[in-house]
Formats: C-alpha cells, structure tokens, sequence
C-alpha cells in the first residue's frame, strides 16, 4: 500500500492563539498532492516547507471563513505569476465556491479575478450522498456541519491510496459527522474549546465523551482557541503542531 503523508502547515483558531498558522493542511502520496483548506498566511509556511506548489492538484476547502480559505488568492497568484504554472487545478468546495472564491480574490487583489492565470482552474462542488471520484487512488466526501451558516460549513473524507483522512472542519457536535468518522485511518478534530456543549465549535470534553462513537483509528486536535490550548498539558489526545509529518 502507497504511503500517504500527512503535513501540517496551518492549525491554529481564527485569532491566531498560540501564534500558530491558519488551518492548512498537506497530503502527499506518489500520485496526488492536496491541501484541505488554505488559511490566511497559509503561502509563506507553504514555501519554508519547501512544498512544491506546483505539484500540488487539489484543493479542498471545508468552509467560506478567512481562516479556511482566505490563503487562496495569494496561491493563485502566486502560482500565476511565480511558478508559472501550467498544471492544472481542481478546486472542490461547499456550494457555490467558484462564485465565492472569485468574489474574494477581486476583495483582495481588485481586477485580478478576470485575468487569465495560465492554467486550467476547474471547481466542483460537495454533494451530500455521494463521493466524487477523482482518480483511481482518490475521492473526496463530504456532509454539512453546524457553524455559521452563511459560511457554508462541511467536514471533509479524503480517501487516498486506500487509507482515509477525515478532518471535522469548524462545528459544533452534530451526529453527521460520524457518517465520515466511523473507521478512518485519522480524524482531525477541531478543538476550540475545553468545556462543552459549545455554540459552533467542539470542546476537549466533547470530544472525549464521544471519541468511541467517532470510531476514528487515530484522532488528532487542531483548531485550539485559548481555554483549551492553555489545558494542553491534561489532553490524552495528540495535538497538532506546525510542521508535523504524520504517516497515515
């Protein structure tokens, strides 16, 4: 079975606790390199990994929140005008994302959202009961979440080289996701807070009280707001950390 390497550029909150980066995080296996979310700031870290961009072919964003996807613009110009791109890019996101990837990249960077970046940029959109096969060694799932709703929240399957990749996105607890946790090879799990039930995120507490039901092989915390990442030291679970390599 081909190796999946999982690389942790981003996994810090929105209000960048801890100084940690923005959620982003790296796949690599001989025939497929994706990133699932593309947080503000995400390009620096992604060049001081030493990551080749140009490699990269999918793109998957869990929700429409800065955090998530505001790194976007600065990739695609980037690779635009720096890397000089060809290859193309698939994009895959909650309804609507090419409408709302284009609106933030004029927001950001005015006039640049009709220009021609060189490369072919297809986008494709979650669909909530079935799979999108992208090649023979990977396909991408997806269910709705319970965050803010203008943000369109998803949580995310990456079934890659015969092994699986679940990362919750940003919610409160909701029974969906087990429809994707249930015997993954790892589950990422948000983790803003330490005490529980919470509007829009999961707390440490909540997460244990269910981490059977999730059936998850492996379950690692990102996403750390300031009660939980000041309770680290008491956590049974791996935290993730800029820069981590993780085989899957």
């Amino acid at each position: 079975m081909e190796m999946v390497t999982l690389k942790i550029v981003g996994c810090g909150d929105a209000f960048g606790t801890g100084g940690l980066h923005a959620t982003c995080f790296y796949l690599e296996t001989e025939h497929h390199k994706c990133l699932i979310d593309v947080g503000s700031g995400s390009l620096p870290v992604l060049k001081e990994m030493l990551i080749n961009l140009n490699e990269i072919d999918l793109i998957c964003l869990t929700h429409f929140h800065g955090d998530h996807f505001g790194g976007l613009p600065n990739f695609l110009l980037d690779a635009a005008f720096t890397q000089r791109r060809q290859r193309e890019l698939t994009i895959i996101g909650p309804v609507d994302v090419e409408n709302k990837v284009w609106e933030l990249q004029e927001a950001m960077y005015g006039g640049t959202s009709a220009m021609d970046f060189g490369f072919p940029i297809i986008f494709k959109e979650y669909s909530q009961d079935q799979s999108l096969n992208l090649s023979e060694y990977l396909s991408v799932e997806a269910v709705a979440v319970v965050h803010s709703e203008a943000s369109n929240p998803h949580a995310v399957k990456v079934n890659i080289e015969g092994r699986s990749i679940v990362y919750t996105g940003d919610t409160e607890w909701t029974d969906q996701l087990l429809l994707l946790t249930k015997g993954c090879n790892v589950l990422i799990s948000e983790c803003f807070g330490w005490e529980g039930p919470m509007k829009y995120h999961l707390s440490y507490q909540e997460i244990m009280a269910n981490i059977d039901l999730l059936g998850a092989e492996r379950t690692f915390l990102t996403h750390l707001g300031p009660s939980a990442f000041d309770r680290q030291g008491e956590m049974e679970l791996t935290v993730l950390k800029p820069r981590m390599e993780i085989g899957v």
